[in-house]
């Protein structure tokens, strides 16, 4: 049988969720994996 890796994008609750909270919310699911966006990440860009 092959694996499934279930993984939780930034994308999709980043607007009502900052990053710890998606994490927190993902644990209680046992996701591991997450996908940073822009949204989650606070700071300047590359400038």
């Amino acid at each position: 049988m092959k694996k499934l890796t279930i993984g939780l994008t930034g994308q999709t609750i980043g607007e009502i969720m900052d990053f710890a909270s998606v994490v927190r919310t993902g644990k209680k699911y046992g996701i591991k994996n997450y996908e940073l966006w822009p949204i989650n990440v606070p700071g300047e860009g590359l400038g």
